[in-house]
This record gives C-alpha cells, sequence and structure tokens, in this order.
C-alpha cells in the first residue's frame, strides 16, 4: 500500500472532521489531487468517502495500484452509473448529503455525476473542502516534503557550475533540468485552476522578467509561444540578472525555491533589491508562527517596498502578483494563498512558499523564494541553497 494504514487513517480523520463541519455525509472524488492524497499514487476512478468506514474505490482502467487494499471495496467500472448500484450492495448510497469536486470537475461530468442521486447532490464543493483539508499536513505528508525539498536544494548549489558562457536562458534551463531528473526530478508539477499549467518552472534573464505572463504566477517571462511563461532563448548579457524558479517534485510533494544569479558586474541598486527580499525572509523567520495573521504578511512585505521605494516593482512589473507566497503540497499552488486579503492565519502544519521578488529595469528579477514548515513555536525554512546572489562568470 503506498499509504500506510496510520496516514490512511490520518488523513480520513482530518477529511470526516471538515465533512461534517461543512454537513456532508459522503464524498464522490475524481481529481487526481484527491487520488494522490488517498493512494499516494495516480489511480483512474472514483473515490466514494463514507461517513464511517474505509474508502471505497471505483477505478475504470486499472486497479492496479490498488492491490494492497481490501478487494472487497476496490470496484472495477466501465462508467459512473454502475457505482449506486455496486454502493447499495455495500449498504452506502450517493444522495443530497453527498458532495462532488465542483472545483475540479467540468460542468458535463458534474452533471452526469449529480444524477447518480435522484434526489440529488449535496451543495457543497469537495475539491473546495479537500483544499482546505490539505492545507495543514499529515506527519507523512511532511516527511515527504523535507525529502522533496533536500533534493531540490540540490541542483542550485550546482547551478552555477552548469552555466557556460554565452548560453541562452533556455540552454541553461536544459542543463538544470537534466541534472534534476538525474536526481529523480518527476518532470512534472501539478498546479490548480483551469487556465493554470506548468513544466518545471522557470528560468527569467534580464529584462524578460518585466513581460506579464497569462498564468498566474508572480513572475512572467515571454517563454514561447504555445507557452508563454519564462526563458524564451535570452542569451544572458553581462549586467543582467538570471532568476531560477524550479519547482521541486522528487515524490508525490512538492517544494519551491528560487534563487537569482548574475553575470558580470551588476549596480549597487540590484543588490539593494536583493537585500530588500532578504530582509523579508528574516522578518517572516522572526514573526512567523501559529496564529500570525496570513494577511500581515503581504502588507508588511508591501509597506517594507513603499519605504525602501521599490513598491512599483515589488512582485512583477507590467503586471504585479497581489500576494507573495501560497501553500505547497500535491499542488504548487495550495492554500493558503498569502495575500492582504487571506482572513485566516498560520497553522500548525501548514507549508509555505514565500517569496518576495522586485524587478530592477534594465538588470532583471532579483530576490529569493524558501519553503517554510509552520511548527509550534515558528518555522523551519526546508529549501537550503546558499540566498546571496551568485556571479556565474
Amino acid at each position: 500500500m503506498s499509504l500506510s494504514h496510520e496516514e490512511l487513517s490520518c488523513r480520513l480523520a482530518k477529511i470526516r472532521q471538515a465533512m461534517t463541519a461543512e454537513g456532508c455525509e459522503s464524498l464522490l472524488l475524481r481529481s487526481i489531487p484527491s487520488q494522490l492524497y488517498l493512494t499516494g499514487s495516480v489511480v483512474s476512478g472514483w473515490i466514494y468517502v463514507p461517513g464511517e468506514g474505509d474508502p471505497i474505490f471505483f477505478p475504470d482502467r486499472t486497479g492496479n495500484r490498488l492491490s494492497e487494499y481490501d478487494p472487497a471495496r476496490v470496484i472495477p467500472v466501465r462508467k459512473p452509473e454502475q457505482i449506486p448500484a455496486e454502493l447499495e450492495s455495500l449498504g452506502y448510497r450517493i444522495d443530497k448529503g453527498t458532495a462532488l469536486e465542483k472545483s475540479y470537475l467540468t460542468e458535463v461530468d458534474y452533471e452526469r455525476l449529480s444524477k447518480l442521486s435522484p434526489s440529488g447532490v449535496s451543495s457543497v464543493d469537495a475539491g473546495a473542502l479537500l483544499r482546505q483539508v490539505r492545507m495543514t499536513k499529515t506527519p507523512g505528508e511532511i516527511r515527504l516534503i523535507r525529502e522533496t525539498a533536500a533534493r531540490h536544494s540540490e541542483i542550485y548549489e550546482i547551478a552555477p557550475q552548469l552555466y557556460e558562457p554565452g548560453m541562452t536562458d533556455l540552454e541553461w534551463q536544459f542543463a538544470l533540468e537534466y541534472e534534476m531528473r538525474k536526481r529523480g526530478w518527476v518532470g512534472l508539477f501539478r498546479t490548480f485552476g483551469t487556465q493554470m499549467e506548468s513544466f518545471s518552472g522557470s528560468v527569467i534573464a534580464g529584462d524578460n522578467a518585466s513581460c506579464a505572463s497569462p498564468y498566474d504566477f508572480t513572475m512572467g517571462g515571454r517563454g514561447v509561444a504555445s507557452f508563454p511563461l519564462g526563458a524564451a532563448g535570452h542569451v544572458v548579457r553581462p549586467g543582467e540578472s538570471v532568476m531560477v524558479d524550479l519547482a521541486g517534485d522528487y515524490t508525490q510533494y512538492q517544494s519551491d525555491c528560487t534563487r537569482t544569479y548574475y553575470v558580470g558586474t551588476l549596480p549597487d541598486e540590484a543588490f539593494r533589491c536583493h537585500e530588500i527580499s532578504l530582509r523579508l525572509h528574516e522578518w517572516l523567520e522572526e514573526v512567523g508562527e501559529p496564529d500570525f495573521p496570513v494577511g500581515e504578511i503581504y502588507n508588511h512585505c508591501l509597506h517594507l517596498a513603499e519605504q525602501f521605494g521599490v513598491a512599483d516593482h515589488f512582485m512583477g512589473d507590467e503586471l504585479r502578483a497581489r500576494y507573495v507566497g501560497h501553500g505547497v503540497g500535491l499542488e504548487i499552488n495550495e492554500l493558503p494563498i498569502l495575500t492582504g486579503r487571506w482572513p485566516g492565519v498560520l497553522e500548525e502544519g501548514m507549508v509555505i512558499a514565500f517569496e518576495p521578488k522586485i524587478i530592477l529595469p534594465g538588470v532583471g528579477a532579483l530576490g529569493i523564494e524558501d519553503t517554510y514548515l509552520v511548527l509550534p513555536d515558528g518555522l523551519e525554512c526546508l529549501t537550503t541553497p546558499e540566498r546571496t546572489l551568485v556571479k556565474l562568470c
């Protein structure tokens, strides 16, 4: 079994606590993040989570990833219309107390699954419910994120060795990705949102950082026509910074880390901008702990950016992000979102990526990003590469 019985029980307990709070009696799940959360792998099909008892799996392609689960609760089906009869034989049913993943399903799929119950289904969005559940991590999840972050950090330490003068941003990214693959990097990171997609992350050199992207990431980059984000085949010139923001996905879980490098000589203002980002990380490490208001993180960062005269280029240039970080887990953009509008507080077990960044016209993007675990008495930084600006040549 990909998940231990203890880990699965822990995750189910969190889900059921949320189900009780939302007033739903069962869930019918379909999304890949939910499959990963309840099996540790990807299993095409549906998962029925009752108010009590183990989940029931309905694979529609293959159940080979479920071989260690109770065979009586692994029921192959060809289509979802077969599920109600199978559930009834086990004493369960889909009804108006059953929640579906609205935020992950297409309208067509949602309507199809809704018709499995003559009385309709719950108005609760099981996708949003699971994202709230996953906002705080279990011990098993934390172990995997630690593993990912440790292996992720290695690539930034060797990054300067992989750069050769005259390289384009894309060529350097290819070299970085190759080394990551050799270390077990999956090469795919999952994102939430129908208009969100990415492969490995971005390597952005010089003024390409000022080019806005259609995707909701903090930094943009022109990219290529089929994927307008990040590297665009730009030869890194002296006096330019290069921001490397690649996702770590060495297990089912992800980490997020950014480091900034440069070629030639940078103006003093570039080092000052980078230092502002470092100071914000030091501030967060000092104040971050359970019950600290999430909204205050963004508000403080924006206030400091205004105080230091960089607000017009803080978190973007042509288009500025209105957040300075996000949760990290099975998806790269999990909850909470570190925006001034976030109503909640930091909670023990949250894993967040914090990324205050500044664009200096004529130079490029500056700053760092690290992944933090919220502990009972503070924050632990899980990504550990050198934080200073690193000269490539």
